[in-house]
């Protein structure tokens, strides 16, 4: 149904920025019309793949070939500038708060005319010339876009000024096949639409010499599951001479990502990408969990980023690294002083009801030198200090939390007392801070994975000087938990129990597919990966924050000379297109922030997951597995006669009724699950049931504390393995735990076991209608060192302490094992890695292995077991340990082949066997050369 130009103009607004601005195609003098998108949006956008980024992180980005784009003033018109209207990023797309420039201008050859634009943040030079119709075409040569911080402006729209009155410039499409041009646009930045509002896009034809009747046909279609979900035919009349423009509604209230696309005469001339998302949920950054990082390129971030990342739910922001929360920014000079890019940027998280986490970084070179991260020396401390308490007094009640540094484990591990001189740090923002404000509160670390500087830093006492630890984890679902942990277990060791994830995230590139091979991504995978990871994260501590990374991709994907994992990281493309990930992330706040999360429960042989939040909400998903499988509720849990309603990775409802009847399909994300309460007691239960410590270690002198946190009325049922190995003599009981001595026999050998630890919770108990029974296995190893090998028996109800490369097929199977269910199945062809990484032997100790194997009709195919040691920057070498086959090593185990039942290998490593430039190894199970038939592995010690 074509709609009347005028009419839809008028109803039409633009959320951007947080300023709706009507929009008027009318030239004016005094108010010119504003474009339906900003100028310099629209130009990043159809330009991507395109720009070539000058520095690594993209601050000036250089466009190589010329952009076109169409003006219609008067023919006749006898005085013709371009003018273009620069914006205040804190006021987004207002004229009260820009101003009109205009180009110089100058005359070409052939009669054309020149213009220069010359501002910090962009310049370019534009020539101009008639077309028989009287089109004044504009040809944009060496473009250039200049970082934000060069200027408190962005160009916000471009226009002919013809004798007084402005006519606006409209970008031609790039690649387009349709003459005239025709372009799908919405007065939407991101074409963002959020809850129930109608989408609206206006069909724009660049009228040139000729003018043209369009039989068009358009068709959306979800971009996640291929399919089409509105379709429509029209016909579209462009005028020669004029920009013809028509409006139309599409009536549709799904959500997610989709493609629109125009196509005349068999002929793909248009494209659009729309997104809708569920409205935001109002909560306070206080009750909510979510929170992202920000990268800052061309525009200042807070004029569109603020507002697209607010709709989508997110509540707390985290700066980018070089920009308004930085010394060096803010006072460059010593007598330079000047916080209004922090004030501008505080000010509009207070419009957007966010909480701005700033980052105390980057000393200026007048305290830091030359120093490429800027950190400031210990003989500087006094000058960081007084930084400190100005800049919290400064803000105090505007901004209360402070984040001391940022990976200080990896920017400063080339000194040799880093972790003593991040500790002066510490020390001295603390100090400062509170002075400034009491109750402003600090976070450590940031870490981003270097473990041994972590315990450096918390025993020299870091513990005492910040209120909450930080630290980064980029690892993949099935990992995340395990990796978490690892900083977790250091942290509460040192009785830090307040942490955060500040960053984690995943690439994506679907604009490049050579991009998307390299680094084996694409939009889907890295929304499943972001949201997975944000509830893992909720399920380790409900009081967390965690910050995804991050809101803009920092570099081209498309340019391999400069292609990085991270290039296409961010949840929104360049010219800020959304991808699946922002869509997912805005279902997933609007779906459970501000909800308790009661806990994480895996279900063994299935690679089924759910995280339980109140009210109840259950966010499940699936790893591995064909993904045309479907999957009953109850393997999750549901009670068939429950009423639930399943809603996929946007919200939109897959089906209600009764769970008995309902059959889950994962082929296209995680789902969520409303109104099981047995699943809801089952995740409550799960996460009442803790055992600490996580795993045990002792010789035969020692005898270690064991404590259940469990209510005592429920029987506990406790089996040491191998039998007789331990013994546990209980200690103390209360209400809601109790305690054990557990001792080890006493005997030389080396010995590795586990404890198990069961109990029944019978119906009602935690709203469960049937009763559970669930199990908690304890690690336990006794005469010599900790097990080096995280989960080596395989007792886990996942393989998340693995990391995994490869192609053949593994999985976790309870049905074979050597003492307990749980081993590791890899079956033919075989093709496949799994490792544990940053494995801190004693250079000084023999290192020993031992393991468990069987195998079955194995034959053509390697397996080995090995150390690959790594330096402060790079792989070093690989000491094999244990290899299958007939040729031998000399020092290397042989693993038997095609076993009746399970079978011990060992090996010893004797010093030296470490290399000395080696800092740290990775325990590597590998397994290639293809072939066939099945092998397990189980009960892997490593020990010194």
């Amino acid at each position: 149904m074509s709609i009347d130009r005028r009419k839809f103009l008028k109803s039409l607004g633009i959320l951007a920025g947080g300023a709706v601005v009507s929009l008027r195609a009318e030239p004016s003098s005094s108010h010119p019309p504003l474009p339906l998108q900003p100028f310099t949006v629209e130009m990043l956008d159809i330009n991507r793949g395109s720009w070539k980024f000058v520095e690594w992180h993209g601050q000036h980005l250089k466009l190589p070939h010329a952009m076109t784009a169409y003006a219609y003033p008067p023919r006749d018109a006898k005085s013709v500038k371009i003018s273009y209207l620069c914006c205040d990023p804190e006021f987004p797309r207002e004229f009260s708060h820009g101003e009109m420039r205009d180009a110089v201008s100058a005359v070409g050859k052939l009669g054309t005319n020149l213009h220069h634009i010359n501002e910090p943040y962009f310049s370019c030079s534009i020539s101009t010339s008639r077309s028989a119709a009287g089109v004044l075409e504009c040809q944009f040569n060496d473009i250039m876009l200049g970082p934000a911080t060069t200027g408190d402006r962005y160009v916000e729209a471009l226009y002919v000024l013809a004798d007084g009155q402005y006519y606006p410039v409209w970008l031609a499409p790039v690649g387009g096949e349709s003459v005239p041009p025709v372009r799908l646009l919405t007065n939407r930045v991101g074409h963002i639409f959020t809850g129930k509002e109608d989408v609206r896009v206006t069909l724009a034809g660049l009228g040139n010499d000729v003018g043209r009747e369009l039989a068009l046909s358009l068709e959306l279609t979800d971009y996640t599951t291929k399919k089409n979900v509105w379709s429509k035919t029209l016909s579209f009349r462009v005028k020669a001479g004029q920009v013809s423009l028509q409006g139309l509604s599409i009536p549709m209230k799904q959500m997610g990502i989709f493609e629109l696309k125009a196509v005349c005469e068999a002929k793909t001339i248009g494209t659009l990408r729309i997104c809708r998302i569920p409205t935001a949920r109002k909560i306070s950054p206080d009750a909510s969990s979510i929170g992202i990082n920000l990268f800052q390129q061309q525009i200042w971030w807070y004029a569109f980023q603020a507002p697209m990342m607010a709709a989508a739910g997110v509540r707390w922001i985290r700066p980018w690294l070089a920009w308004e929360n930085t010394w060096n920014t803010q006072q460059p000079q010593p007598d330079q002083w000047d916080p209004r890019a922090l004030d501008a940027s505080v000010r509009r998280m207070e419009r957007f009801g966010m909480r701005y986490q700033d980052i105390l970084y980057q000393a200026p070179k007048w305290v830091a030198g030359d120093d490429s991260w800027g950190v400031p020396p210990s003989d500087r401390m006094k000058e960081w200090g007084e930084y400190v308490y100005r800049l919290v007094s400064r803000y105090k009640g505007k901004i209360r939390d402070y984040e001391v540094w940022n990976e200080p484990d990896g920017m400063w591990t080339s000194e040799p007392n880093s972790a003593e001189h991040y500790m002066e740090l510490l020390k001295t923002t603390w100090a400062a801070a509170k002075k400034a404000d009491p109750k402003c509160t600090i976070y450590g670390f940031s870490l981003a994975a270097n473990i041994d500087w972590l315990k450096k830093v918390c025993d020299l006492g870091a513990a005492e000087y910040m209120d909450v630890a930080t630290f980064h984890t980029y690892a993949s679902p099935q990992e995340m938990p395990a990796d978490a942990l690892k900083r977790v277990n250091v942290l509460k060791k040192y009785g830090i129990n307040r942490y955060w994830i500040n960053e984690l995230g995943a690439p994506a590139y679907d604009f490049d597919a050579r991009y998307t091979a390299q680094f084996d991504c694409s939009e889907l995978k890295q929304a499943t990966t972001i949201v997975k990871n944000y509830a893992q994260a909720m399920a380790l501590n409900p009081d967390m924050k965690v910050f995804c990374f991050c809101t803009y991709d920092p570099r081209n994907p498309t340019y391999e000379p400069e292609w990085t994992g991270d290039a296409g990281i961010g949840i929104v493309y360049l010219g800020f297109l959304p991808k699946l990930a922002y869509a997912a992330l805005a279902a997933y706040a609007r779906m459970t922030d501000g909800k308790r999360c009661q806990g994480r429960v895996a279900y063994p042989n299935t690679g089924l997951y759910q995280v339980l939040f109140d009210a109840p909400v259950a966010f499940v998903w699936r790893e591995g597995g064909q993904s045309t499988d479907l999957v009953p509720t109850g393997q999750l849990g549901c009670q068939a006669e429950e009423q639930i309603t399943v809603r996929d990775m946007y919200t939109n409802i897959i089906s209600t009724g009764k769970a008995g009847q309902i059959m889950l399909d994962f082929a296209h994300g995680p789902l969520y699950i409303e109104g099981s309460h047995q699943m809801a007691g089952l995740a409550a239960a799960n996460n009442a049931f803790h055992v600490q410590p996580d795993e045990l270690s002792m010789d035969i002198s020692r005898t270690v504390e064991l404590e259940v946190n469990l209510p005592s009325k429920y029987p506990l049922n406790i089996v040491s393995h191998p039998y007789g190995a331990f013994t546990l003599r209980e200690l103390s009981k209360s209400a809601q735990s109790r305690s054990y001595a557990v001792e080890a026999k006493a005997a030389t050998d080396r010995v590795n076991g586990v404890i198990e630890i069961s109990t029944e919770i019978p119906v009602a108990e935690y709203g469960l209608s049937q009763a559970i029974t669930m199990t908690r296995r304890v690690p336990v190893t006794a005469n010599g060192s900790p097990n080096l090998i995280c989960d080596g028996s395989f007792g886990r109800s996942d393989l998340s302490a693995w990391s995994m490369d490869g192609k053949s097929d593994y999985h976790l199977d309870t049905s074979q094992y050597h003492l307990l269910p749980g081993s590791l199945k890899l079956t033919g062809p075989f093709l496949q890695r799994l490792v544990q990484w940053d494995i801190i032997p004693d250079r000084n100790r023999p290192l020993h292995l031992k393991f468990w194997v069987k195998s079955q009709k194995l034959a053509e195919c390697n397996v080995n077991l090995s150390m690959a040691w790594f330096g402060p920057k790079d792989w070093i070498r690989t000491t094999c340990l244990a290899q299958n086959g007939d040729i031998q090593t000399e020092g290397v185990s042989r693993i038997p082949q095609n076993t009746e039942g399970w079978e011990a290998v060992e090996a010893v490593l004797k010093p030296p066997y470490m290399p000395e430039e080696a800092t740290r190894a990775a325990f590597l199970i590998d397994t290639a050369g293809g072939g066939s038939g099945a092998i397990w592995i189980d009960d892997v010690d490593m020990w010194q």
